[in-house]
This record gives C-alpha cells, structure tokens and sequence, in this order.
C-alpha cells in the first residue's frame, strides 16, 4: 500500500478565506438585492403552481361531495314517481325543498332534471324555462358512457359552473339524467383562504354572448358590478373587492407566456401575479386564472434583512478565519493517519462487498433453480393429469380430474413468474391475475364471441404467499363462473377488478352477469369444493373476509391484506 504524504492546508485554506472576505465586501448588497428579487420569483412561482394543484383538488373534492349528494337523491322515490309520471308541478313540489337545503348548506345552484333525449323537463332555479334540448360536455359524456360525469363547463349564460351528472335509471332502464351544479364564485373564496393569495377568473369573450351573459347574471340574481370587462376577457369569478386596472395590460397581450410574471399596485398594496390556463371539462382553454400575492410585507422585511445579513457575514467570515488558522495545523497532523485508515478500510470492504455479491448471486440461482424445478413438477403433473382425462368416459370423474388440474397449473403459474429474471421476492399480481384467467379461459375452450373477459386491475406487487391462495381463488370463481353462469349458450361477461384502498386493503372482486346463485344458498355450508376453497383460502390463509353480492348476477369481493410475515421480511434492511 503506498502512503500518501500529508498535505499543507494552512494557505490553500486561508488564502481563499481573505479573497472571499473582500469579495463579500464589495458584491453583497448587490447579492442580497438578487437574492430578494429571486426569493419574491420564488416565492409567486410556488403561489401560482399551489393554486393550479389546490384549484384542480378542490374541484375534485367539491365534484366528490356533488356526486354524493346526487347518488343519494337519485335515489327518492317521490322524484323517480313524479319524473316517471312526466308530472312537472308535482316534481318541483317535491325537489324543491332538496334545492332549497342543498344550495343553503352546500352552495349548489343549479339543479335540472333532463329527459333521455337530453330535453330539459324541469330547471329549480327558472322553472318556467324547459324543453330547450342541452348541449354539454358533461351530459354528452354521461349518455356515451353511462356513467357519472363532472367537470367546469361555460353554460349559455355565461355562468362558469362545476357540473355533475349522473345517468337516472330505473329496473336498469335510463329514465334520464339528473345533474347538480355549483358555480364556481362559491368555490374561488375557499383557495384564498388557503394560499392566502387574490384570484380572478377571466374567460375570453370569444366564448361568450355577452347578452346571454348579462341575462344570465340578472337569471341567476348576481350583482351586476360582481362581473365586469377588461381586455378581451370577462371576470367571472373574483376574490377582490377592486382590480388593479394594470392587470388588464398583462391580459391584452395576444399569447400570454405562463411562466412570466408581472407587478401590480393598489394603495399602498404590492403584489406580484402570473397566469395559469383555465380549462373546461373537455380540455379547451377557456381563459386564465389570475393568481395575485400581496408581497408588500415580505419586500420590507428582506431589505431589514439584506442589511442584517451583511454585518453577520462580514463578523462571522473574521471570526473564521481566526479560528481556521489555529485548528488547519491539528488537522494537517489527523489527515495523514487518517487516509492509511481509511486506505485499509476501503480495502477490507472492497473484498467483503465481493463476498457478499458472490454469495448473494449463489443464492439467487439456488431459488431460481428451486422455482423452476417446483414449476416443472407441477407441469409433469397437469400433463399426468391430460393424458388420464382422455381415457376416462364418466363426467363426473371427468369434472373433479379437469377441476383438479386447473388447479395445479393456477399454482404452477406462481412459480413460473418467480423464475422470471426480474421476480424472485414478489409477483406482479395485475399481470398474474390477467394471464390466469386467459389460461383458464383458453383450459375451458370458451368462445370469447359468447363469453367476454374484462379487467380492471390496479397495479399491485405482493408476495407468493398471498398471490398462491389469491390464483386459487379466482380459478375456483372463475371456472364455477364458465361451467354454472351461462347455461344453454347464453352469453355473458365475466369481470375482474383488483384495487387497492386505504390502510394497505386490497379488493378482489369477480364478476359474472350470467343466471346468478340460488338465493337460499348458504355458501358456507354449500356441499361444494370450489366454494369451501374459497371461504378457507379467503379466511385462513389470507386473514380476509369474502362477500357474496346476488344482484344483477354474481359477484364475489374478498378482502383481504398482504401477508404480514413476508411484508416484514421484504422491506427489512439487508
């Protein structure tokens, strides 16, 4: 091993110090102004990105407590009679005590009931106004898809409103739609509270009639001074009392550039602002948001600090360079005995790091090797398992052999992925899950064209311990689903969903919409083997709970987490 001499380190250190010191001297006002202007920057840029992010939450959390609010009251019976009945005066009677508590305790100001040909029967807010057929996105998307839709949408008067609609059906037909809305100026206060900063919501005109917006106003009873014109745009949402007339200057120019930023002043008010786009529900930028913070405190207090700073760098630079001076010599003596020592060390770790690679690559093949032969004996036994079923005529014998199998090449599956090069510990549970049950499928000779596959499948990496009973599983469900759900060619679909909730839950779930079980069935206490696997592999195994859903078919949910001893033993330090 060579030795390194030891080095000087009184000059190289002290030198630098002195230089620093008179550098500091002569650009540190010019430093601290920099510093300001950039903590401001800074400062606006993180305001209008926490605006864009908080904008787009709370308009997710206000469109989750409008679907709530509309799943609940979809569900009354007098407005599905009174709808059904086409019976408007009696409908307004009964929604219009719901309108009154929803738009005091929750700020919704729009409620309509919609016919199936997207006619409007019945407006809360202007009753007397019906049978214009609507044309919007959320409602467009809500009869292409079926399903519930929300989003920000430009109304024909102008009103920029979060929008809920959700498909109304009865006995499975769509009867119509039903949709909540909450403009968004009850929504514009609840961002200031939070960032602290101004906001205005500026639409370009070319997407308004200004006439229809008027109206509108005056419809939806708005103070007229609550809206107003500047540059080619319309506020139409505010949390000021008085807009800088400036800010009309920024929005005049014809390609505003997102990432700049301007000044305005009011009073003895500074604030610093910039632009964010304002979509729609359907992607279209729609105007901007107008994010404004009042800096007026914080530029006085880094110029109290600027001079502060100043002091303390000059007294703490001369304080160091005293104590540099005395602690360099002892340094110098340590630095030589230090770098032999740390010459060992390097070396003594270089060659444990090759053992321990060396051993970990050892055991590595020995698993691989362990997973690949599990899986070939298990192969050797389906194949077994093949060649008896075609000498044997009785179907039951047939059934329960075919069944077993099944069962064999779900595990064998297991143990294949793990032989994988990129899975030894874990298995990617989604991919798992998906080529199982195409495998069964393909094992069962079923007609895609007669029976479909669809999955919903959130990425999830767990452990062979809870993917095993989790294969076993779905093939029981899903092989009970293909020989039992679908008699006399009846056609059908076949769902998986896998998700992940809160608290480290995950949800199984598997679906048919074929002729369903037998309502007096007990499965608890069903004389079958693939049910009995699946209460025992659902409770025992996976410490989970399994429920049976009937309606519209059948459905089984398990529940269930992921196996708490390989948990601990996978994210433990090596």
């Amino acid at each position: 091993m060579t030795t390194l001499k030891a080095e000087r380190i009184k000059k190289p250190v002290l030198v630098p110090v002195a230089i620093s010191i008179v550098i500091l001297l002569v650009v540190s006002l010019l430093l601290v102004a920099r510093l300001q202007r950039k903590n401001i920057n800074d400062g606006v840029s993180a305001y209008i990105q926490s605006t864009k992010l908080l904008y787009d939450v709370t308009l997710k959390e206000e469109a989750e407590l409008l679907r709530t609010l509309l799943n609940f009251y979809k569900d009354d019976k007098k407005l599905l009679m009174a709808f059904q009945m086409r019976d408007r005066k009696t409908l307004n009677e009964f929604a219009l005590p719901i309108f009154e508590k929803i738009r005091s305790e929750y700020q919704v100001t729009h409620f309509y009931f919609i016919e199936p040909d997207k006619k409007c029967f019945l407006r809360m807010y202007n009753v007397d106004h019906y049978g214009d057929v609507i044309h919007r996105y959320t409602l467009d998307q809500a009869e292409k898809t079926g399903e519930l839709q929300s989003g920000i949408e430009l109304g024909n008067f102008g009103t920029l409103t979060l929008r809920v609609v959700v498909p109304w059906r009865s006995a499975g037909k769509l009867i119509g739609y039903i949709e909540f809305g909450k403009e968004i100026d009850n929504i514009t206060p609840i961002l200031k509270n939070t960032l602290g900063v101004e906001l205005l919501l500026a639409v370009d005109t070319k997407h308004l009639d200004k006439e229809l917006w008027k109206k509108g106003r005056q419809l939806m009873g708005h103070d007229r001074s609550s809206g107003m014109e500047m540059a080619g745009h319309v506020i139409i949402g505010r949390t000021m009392a008085e807009i800088p007339l400036e800010v009309a200057r920024f929005l005049e120019r014809p390609n505003l550039d997102q990432d700049q930023q301007f000044e305005v002043s009011s009073g003895k008010q500074y604030y610093r602002g910039g632009f964010t786009p304002l979509f729609d529900a359907s992607g279209k930028n729609i105007g901007e948001i107008v994010a404004l913070k009042d800096f007026s405190e914080a530029e006085s207090s880094l110029q109290m600090l600027s001079g502060t700073l100043i002091s303390l760098v000059i007294i703490l630079l001369s304080f160091l360079s005293v104590c540099i001076y005395g602690v360099t010599g002892r340094v110098e003596k340590r630095l030589s005995r230090s770098r032999e020592a740390l010459q060992v060390e390097i070396a003594e770790r270089a060659k444990a790091e090759e053992q321990i690679k060396a051993s970990l690559e050892e055991k590595e093949m020995l698993i691989k090797e362990i997973h690949h032969r599990v899986k070939n004996n298990m192969q050797i036994v389906s194949s077994l398992f093949r060649l008896q079923l075609r000498q044997i005529d009785d179907p039951k014998a047939l059934e329960i052999l075919k069944d077993s199998q099944s069962r064999i090449s779900t595990m064998a599956l297991v143990h294949k992925t793990l032989y994988q090069p990129r899975n030894l510990n874990s298995i990617s549970l989604h991919d798992y899950i998906r080529e199982l049950a195409l495998s069964i499928f393909d094992s069962y000779g079923v007609d895609p064209e007669r029976i479909s596959l669809k999955t919903d499948l959130e990425t999830v990496v767990l452990d062979i311990d809870t993917v095993m009973p989790c294969g076993l599983i779905i093939n029981e469900l899903i092989t009970n689903a293909i020989k039992y759900a679908f008699p006399d060619d009846r056609k059908g679909e076949i769902s998986l969903v896998l998700a992940k909730t809160e608290g480290d839950e995950y949800v199984l779930s598997i679906r048919d919409n074929g002729v369903g079980i037998a309502k007096d069935l007990d499965i608890r206490r069903a004389n079958s083997l693939g049910l009995q696997l699946v209460i025992n592999l659902t409770e025992n195994q996976l410490r989970g709970k399994v429920t049976l859903n009937r309606e519209g078919g059948t459905e089984f949910v398990i529940r269930f987490r992921e196996m708490k001893t390989y948990k601990k033993r996978r994210t433990k330090p090596v």
